[in-house]
């Protein structure tokens, strides 16, 4: 069996990140009978800030890499192991001492003439650089070939900000810049809890305010029509349309009077006797009226809700706020498929590594949150659009609707 390797920090981090070649570079000395040992100082500063699941989740990482907290050098004499520490050296930070005494104590209890460190830091680092002085040779971390780290970039593919109803609650470029999928792009592995956290936050919250201006905005067209009351006032009008144009005993008469009629009076007295036939109930006051009337306020009415549908058509062009709303939901479901891509690329490599899925697991939630978030965005502006081709539709209806009766009222009015 070899002697043993202790781990520097950014190697330890880079293993549970997944890095195939870190991951191959430790298996290799495990292959070799080597112990895998950090000093306590850099088990430290792996766990700093992490929050439960994911410090215990790192710890079991450690373990299933087999990687062992060495507390050797605890057992060297206290005032040695300080004069390791207290080393004249400006340019080795003190954590780095800590870590590079430990080692020195360590291998002098176990009787490692030449101890190795394994670090991912560059040549001109103290851990490169300096380490020789504590009698530890500095092994560079393996490097894994440039694009293993999977990249999410969007670019300028997502809309400017928001602007006028309802778009204006969309203010998501800089949160989007500071997670790092608009510009340079983001390494899936750099993927936090608390990004994602920041990012469902953000946009619920913008979704929730979107929409609650949408609602008091637009009325949903069934309660905008039923509101109206235009069913009431047709009823009134066809009530009195059919009694102008039914056969009854009251047609008899008007037929005979008719036919006392001067021929340049027919159309007139015709007229006034069907209002006369056709009196029904008032839709707006409740008054007996004839068909006249009740297609005058049948019109009204009409007219009424026309102007109140251009209204919400015009003000506000609602197809662009649906259309600027999609696109959003659009590219939200592409950054999630870019990272299920990616997820699912690298899935062979990290599957074969003893722990790696800490933050490729991060991957896949993200994947999923801006699928849903996606979705959420999609939904929004499909409400809005469908609420769009509602009003455009009551208001041909409308039309037609117009026309009809007012030709009937030309033809049948006095």
């Amino acid at each position: 069996m070899g002697d043993p390797i202790w781990l520097d920090t950014n190697v330890v981090q880079f293993a549970l990140q997944g890095d195939p070649a870190v991951n191959e570079q430790l298996a290799s000395y495990r292959r070799q009978g080597r112990q895998l040992l950090i000093p306590p100082g850099v088990k430290d500063e792996v766990l700093l800030y992490q929050k439960e699941p994911d410090r215990t989740r790192m710890v079991n990482g450690m373990k299933a890499l087999r990687i062992e907290v060495d507390t050797s050098h605890l057992r060297l004499d206290y005032n040695k192991r300080y004069a390791y520490w207290d080393m004249k050296n400006q340019n080795v930070s003190r954590e780095d001492r800590r870590i590079l005494s430990a080692i020195k104590a360590s291998a002098e209890v176990r009787g490692i003439n030449n101890p190795e460190m394994i670090t991912g830091e560059g040549p001109t680092k103290a851990m490169r650089s300096q380490a020789h002085h504590w009698g530890v040779k500095s092994v560079p971390a393996a490097q894994s070939p440039p694009g293993y780290q999977a990249r999410v970039i969007i670019a300028d593919d997502y809309p400017p900000d928001g602007g006028g109803p309802i778009s204006r609650f969309f203010k998501d470029r800089p949160v989007l810049t500071k997670l790092g999928v608009i510009g340079a792009g983001i390494a899936a592995q750099k993927i936090s809890d608390e990004m994602m956290e920041a990012v469902e936050r953000h946009f619920e919250s913008v979704l929730a305010d979107a929409r609650k201006e949408f609602n008091a905005l637009y009325p949903d067209p069934i309660n905008l029509k039923a509101q109206a009351n235009l069913d009431r006032f047709k009823s009134a009008y066809e009530a009195a349309l059919s009694k102008v144009t039914a056969p009854t005993r009251a047609k008899v008469v008007e037929a005979v009077a008719l036919a006392f009629t001067r021929d340049r009076d027919i159309d007139k007295a015709k007229r006034y006797f069907d209002d006369q036939i056709s009196k029904v109930q008032s839709a707006a006051d409740g008054s007996t009226i004839g068909f006249s009337k009740a297609a005058e306020e049948y019109i009204d009415a009409m007219v009424a809700f026309y102007k109140r549908l251009t209204q919400l058509q015009s003000s506000r062009d609602l197809t662009g706020i649906a259309a600027d709303i999609a696109k959003r939901g659009d590219v939200l479901t592409s950054i999630g498929n870019k990272f299920k891509t990616e997820f699912w690329r690298f899935a062979p490599t990290f599957a074969v590594i003893p722990f790696a899925d800490l933050l490729w697991m991060r991957v896949l939630n993200a994947s999923d949150v801006f699928f849903r978030l996606g979705g959420s965005a999609s939904g929004l502006a499909s409400e809005i659009k469908a609420y769009s081709d509602a009003y455009a539709l009551m208001q041909k209806q409308l039309d037609e609707q117009l026309l009809k009766v007012s030709d009937e009222l030309a033809r049948y009015s006095p």
